[in-house]
């Protein structure tokens, strides 16, 4: 295995400080997570999108799966689920859930919302971040919420996807 040696690795650090203020990390994350649904799903395929955000990736789901396929979205916080629904109201393979996804069907949680920085909210207390707000949820589980096989599932709920799937 190659070694790096002293100015190549202040090269990769100068690098990745210039990717992450210029978030080329997670432009080039959304660009993978894309390219993966259109390689994985078929007209006809369910998709399950647990934090469903603003709804973009939802609506790639909707698009690949097409007419005939069906796409869960669960998104608890309402602003978020607001601009899901506007985002995707044409799309009717859409199932919405206003919900957070937990291993318990109807628990009432706190959900630490970030307004500004809405990617980071979510059920787990982020000790790192002061939540500009808390709100309570009620919980569904997968089992629940989804009646069919599913081809993909995208679960980005900040720290929550062990509890979401056991």
């Amino acid at each position: 295995m190659k070694q790096f040696n002293e100015i190549d690795r202040a090269e990769i650090e100068k690098t990745n400080h210039l990717f992450l203020a210029n978030d080329v990390w997670g432009a080039l994350y959304e660009e993978v997570t894309f390219a993966l649904y259109a390689a994985v799903l078929r007209p006809g395929d369910t998709a399950v999108d647990c934090g469903a955000n603003k709804g973009e990736h939802t609506a790639a789901m909707s698009r690949y799966c097409g007419e005939a396929g069906r796409v869960f979205a669960f998104e608890a916080a309402p602003e978020m689920m607001q601009k899901a629904r506007e985002l995707n109201e044409s799309n009717k393979n859409i199932v919405f859930f206003e919900q957070a996804l937990w291993n318990k069907s109807g628990e009432v949680l706190s959900f630490h919302y970030f307004p500004n920085e809405h990617g980071l909210s979510g059920l787990v207390d982020r000790n790192d971040v002061t939540a500009a707000y808390h709100f309570d949820v009620t919980t569904t589980t997968l089992d629940e919420a989804v009646d069919r096989p599913v081809q993909l599932m995208k679960l980005d709920i900040e720290g929550a996807e062990y509890h979401a799937l056991s």
